[in-house]
């Protein structure tokens, strides 16, 4: 049995969710290299801590990126396996 994997995070499926761009690369840097964690956010995008926390958990939230690990330094994201049903999903955006 053969698996095709399909990359559901299409331009458009990622520009409903994440105008910003540290959001973009982060996504980009986990298609590359298959994960992203904290530290490594920071290091590209020039942020704070707590805002590379909040922002991977907004693309966590939003079905983008899983949490993987437990706490602290072994956290890190990778791609969401399943594609979410984003039509009912936009929260408080207009």
């Amino acid at each position: 049995m053969v698996t095709i994997w399909r990359d559901w995070l299409t331009p458009e499926v990622l520009a409903i969710y994440h105008p910003n761009e540290r959001l973009s690369q982060a996504v980009k840097h986990v298609k590359a290299k298959g994960s992203i964690n904290n530290a490594q956010y920071r290091d590209m995008t020039k942020v704070s801590e707590s805002t590379a926390l909040r922002e991977l958990r907004k693309l966590t939230n939003f079905g983008i990126l899983t949490r993987v690990g437990g706490t602290g330094q072994s956290v890190y994201y990778a791609i969401a396996k399943a594609k979410r049903d984003f039509r009912n999903q936009r929260g408080n955006r207009s």
